[in-house]
C-alpha cells in the first residue's frame, strides 16, 4: 500500500514539471550588460573625429626655417664689393669752347643705399641741400658727408666712399661695399671750377637677384640752383631764392665715364 501511494506521487511531480516548467523559463529576464550606458548614435548626423597631432621636434622646426630663410637668397653672396672708377674725359679736344686750363673735378663722393626717397642726396627738382650746396659751388663734402652719416643712421644707406680731387682728363678710383637691401648707388663731383655745377651717376649693382659683374653710366651734368654765374669762371652770385636742382644745358654734358666693377 505504502510502495503505490509513493508512486502515485512521483507520478504526480512529474507532471507538474512537464506542464509548468517550459512557462517558468519563459518568465526569466537576462541579465543586462555591466559597463557603460548605451548610446544610440543618429546615423542623420555627422560625427567628427578631431585628429591629434605630434608637436614637430625644434630640430626640424629650426632646419625648416633655414630652408625658408635660405629660399630666398639661395646661392648669392650677402653682401659684394665693387670698384668705382671715375674716368674724366672733358679736355679741350671733347669741349673746345668750355674748358679751362685748370679744369678738374673735386673729389667725389659715393654711397650705397635702399632705393628710397629718404636715402637720397638730392633729387632734380628740389632745392639742394646745404651739403650739395657746398660740394657744388666750392668742392668741399664735410657738410655731404655728415649728411650721408645721417641717412645711414636713418637705415637708409649702408656705406659711402669718397675720393680724391684730379685734374680732367684723368681719373680715380674707390671701393665701396653693398648688399642687396642696399644696392643702389649715387655718385656726385663737382665740376671745377664752376659757379655750382656739378655730376652725378646713379644705378644699381643688384638686379633680378643677381649682382652684375659690371655697370658703365656718363656722368649726367646738373645745376645746384643756388648761384647764378653763368661760365666756368663767373664769379659768386648767391641765388636769392634758391632754385631747384636742374639738367644742365648739352654743352656740358659728356664730361666722363663712371664704371663700376665687382670685386
Amino acid at each position: 500500500m505504502k510502495k503505490t501511494v509513493l508512486t502515485v506521487l512521483i507520478v504526480i511531480l512529474f507532471v507538474s514539471i512537464a506542464a509548468f516548467g517550459p512557462a517558468c523559463k519563459s518568465q526569466i529576464t537576462p541579465e543586462e550588460p555591466v559597463g557603460e550606458d548605451i548610446v544610440e548614435i543618429d546615423d542623420s548626423e555627422e560625427v567628427q573625429v578631431e585628429e591629434e597631432f605630434e608637436p614637430v621636434p625644434e630640430a626640424v622646426e629650426e632646419k625648416q626655417d633655414e630652408k625658408d630663410s635660405g629660399d630666398v637668397m639661395e646661392g648669392v653672396d650677402e653682401n659684394a664689393s665693387y670698384s668705382i672708377r671715375f674716368e674724366a674725359t672733358w679736355s679741350s679736344d671733347s669741349h673746345p669752347d668750355n674748358y679751362v686750363s685748370n679744369a678738374h673735378f673735386s673729389p667725389f663722393v659715393i654711397y650705397s643705399y635702399n632705393g628710397t626717397d629718404q636715402g637720397r642726396i638730392f633729387t632734380v627738382g628740389s632745392e639742394a641741400t646745404a651739403g650739395m650746396k657746398d660740394m657744388a659751388e666750392t668742392g668741399a663734402t664735410g657738410i655731404l658727408e655728415d649728411e650721408i652719416k645721417q641717412i645711414i643712421e636713418a637705415n637708409n644707406a649702408l656705406k659711402y666712399s669718397k675720393a680724391k680731387s684730379f685734374n680732367s682728363p684723368g681719373q680715380t678710383e674707390v671701393v665701396l661695399e653693398f648688399t642687396p637691401e642696399f644696392s643702389q648707388f649715387i655718385f656726385v663731383s663737382m665740376i671745377a671750377p664752376s659757379p655750382d655745377w656739378f655730376v652725378a651717376a646713379e644705378g644699381d649693382v643688384f638686379v633680378e637677384g643677381q649682382w652684375i659683374e659690371q655697370l658703365v653710366l656718363d656722368v649726367v651734368s646738373f645745376d645746384a640752383g643756388t648761384d647764378s654765374g653763368d661760365s666756368l669762371t663767373a664769379a659768386d652770385s648767391d641765388t636769392d631764392p634758391k632754385q631747384p636742382i636742374s639738367l644742365f644745358d648739352d654743352y656740358l654734358q659728356g664730361l666722363g665715364i663712371v664704371t663700376i666693377s665687382r670685386n
